[in-house]
């Protein structure tokens, strides 16, 4: 009875357990020898643990997978800009040049020949990347390989983008600020020793005479440096005697830009003064970056210029390090001298045209933004002229004042009416070619729509956008799997059951046959072993005494 439980247990066990199977399988072969990949993903679907060993255990990335790289279209533009620039026929002009902006394609186009070679590096490191596996890499798995690789070698090419603008900044910070104020200081020398020559026979550009420098120069408050006013030291009572300037002697009541810091006699490197005043000594020189505001005359060269009539927007503090490499954007409400990227309304280019036409020129306006700044590399790098507007503003911008000025072309007699000048800006406005529509439309707008500024676009190698294309086809076939295995889970089936009930009676009927008959034995051998004890134990108690026939009676 209890083997009869026993083995109903037993089966009602196994019919309700599912058993865990390992199972083969071999790709499917088609006409041309290789292996179905379909007939692989079919079986993969329905086990998705299936496991394939490759014939070949490593596979470049070459072999089933490419990157595709879409490049910012200002490259090519400025390749082309430059052939332009470099060909000496009259009837090629280069926008760069035209619109006084070759330091900036030029950085830009150096920029791009280095991205260029960067970009050949990546594809040829992920091309010959190897895929090293005994096993065949599930499409999952080998996207984000590809993924990866793609990615580490953006990474690694940003760095080597990177770090010789870094060194350069770098070594800026520590040496340039050093060299501006050696500038500085000869620059006052010379500018204060002209001025005093000028006492004899001679006027100097922004003064119009000793007398007028004299008179600015001794009633000037003098600056004191960040120790004087720390020590309660700072005098400013004091007052200059204009001949005592460039001396050879520190005159403390001298150090006041109107009498230029007295000519660099004192150390007055330490003298108090933010970036956008001009009460310390190396504020005012248009090296500094300074510009003179819209409609001032050029005066003179920079050493000439009197420093009050710069705009203070523009003074830029370079004679310290950290101040070195900061760019700033000019507030659109400053318009420079000579400046067209900086504020300036392009509305002005065409309003004396509706102006002399007697029409009403479209509203729109457009100013391209500029940056500021001591370094001019730097300032390149951070340059954005669409801070202000978009791209998409400024075509709308051209299409509207180009617009107004076909309708006056059209109108035959208004346009006979026009002075020879207008005629020939109208000309020069609406041909195909126009210099600063090409350059900002062509060349900024792609640009820095995409990218905001140069330092950016170099940093991600002028590259738009890239993707990476994944033939697992070709991978599949690459790996030539040879054989797979897989495991699954099923209910033992009825015969199964069957056949291992019946195995197990025969087995346990074995063994208790076996234990019964042990017992039976060992039972046996037990009870014959007593039973001939006994009878030994009989026998001897049965047997006479005999007499010894040597003891007498």
């Amino acid at each position: 009875m209890c083997i009869l439980f026993l083995v109903l247990g037993l089966a009602v066990f196994y019919s309700i357990r599912e058993t865990e199977f390992v199972g083969t399988y071999v790709p499917k072969k088609l006409s041309d020898g290789s292996s179905s990949l379909a007939d692989y993903e079919e079986t993969l679907a329905k086990y998705p643990n299936l496991k394939c060993t490759c014939g070949r255990q490593s596979v470049a990335m070459t072999e089933f997978a490419n990157i595709s790289m879409t490049v910012n279209p200002s490259c090519a533009w400025l390749v082309a800009d430059v052939l332009n620039l470099v060909d000496y026929d009259d009837d090629t002009k280069s926008s760069c040049e035209e619109t006084g902006q070759m330091s900036f394609c030029y950085t830009t186009l150096k920029a791009c020949e280095r991205s260029q070679i960067t970009r050949a590096w990546i594809k040829k490191e992920f091309d010959s990347f190897i895929i090293s596996s005994t096993e065949l890499v599930k499409l999952d798995a080998l996207e984000q390989i590809a993924n990866s690789t793609l990615d580490s070698g953006f990474t690694v090419a940003e760095l080597i983008a990177t770090t010789p603008i870094d060194t350069i900044e770098s070594w800026a910070m520590d040496n340039m600020p050093k060299l501006l104020r050696l500038t500085g200081d000869l620059a006052n020398r010379v500018k204060a020793l002209s001025i005093k020559e000028s006492r004899y026979d001679r006027d100097v550009h922004g003064t119009n005479s000793w007398s007028d420098f004299e008179t600015a120069c001794e009633a000037a408050t003098p600056t004191c440096s960040d120790e004087m006013i720390e020590e309660n030291i700072c005098d400013t009572s004091l007052r200059c005697d204009a001949d005592n300037i460039a001396d050879g002697v520190c005159n403390r009541a001298c150090l006041s830009p109107a009498c230029f810091f007295d000519g660099g006699d004192c150390n007055y490197k330490n003298l108090h003064g933010e970036e956008h005043e001009i009460n310390y000594p190396h504020a005012h020189f248009q090296m500094y970056d300074a510009n003179l505001p819209s409609g001032t005359p050029n005066i003179g060269s920079w050493m000439d210029t009197r420093e009050d009539l710069y705009l203070q927007s523009t003074r830029r503090r370079c004679d310290t390090p950290n101040a070195w490499p900061t760019t700033e954007t000019l507030p659109i409400q400053d318009d420079t001298h000579g400046g067209t990227f900086g504020g300036f309304n392009y509305s002005a280019l065409f309003s004396d045209i509706f102006r002399e036409a007697s029409k009403t020129q479209p509203s729109i306006e457009f100013r391209a933004s500029t940056n500021l700044g001591c370094d001019v590399h730097f300032k390149a790098l951070d340059e954005n002229f669409f801070k202000f507007y978009s791209p998409e503003h400024l075509v709308n911008f051209y299409s509207a004042q180009l617009g107004g000025l076909r309708e006056i072309k059209n109108d035959g007699t208004l346009y006979a009416s026009l002075s020879d000048t207008s005629k020939d800006d109208i000309e020069h406005y609406l041909a195909e070619y126009e210099p600063f529509q090409d350059y900002e439309l062509n060349f900024a707008a792609p640009l820095m729509t995409k990218h905001k500024t140069l330092r950016n676009a170099i940093s991600n190698l002028f590259v738009d956008e890239y993707s990476r294309d994944v033939d697992y086809k070709k991978y599949f076939d690459a790996c030539a799997s040879t054989s797979c295995t897989y495991t699954y889970k099923a209910n033992v089936s009825s015969s199964a059951i069957m056949s291992v009930i019946i195995g197990l009676i025969g087995g346990i009927t074995s063994f208790m046959n076996l234990l019964f008959q042990t017992i039976y034995n060992t039972g046996k051998s037990v009870i014959t072993s007593k039973s001939e004890g006994e009878d030994e134990e009989t026998k001897s108690a049965e047997i006479p005494a005999t007499s010894d026939s040597s003891n007498p009676a």
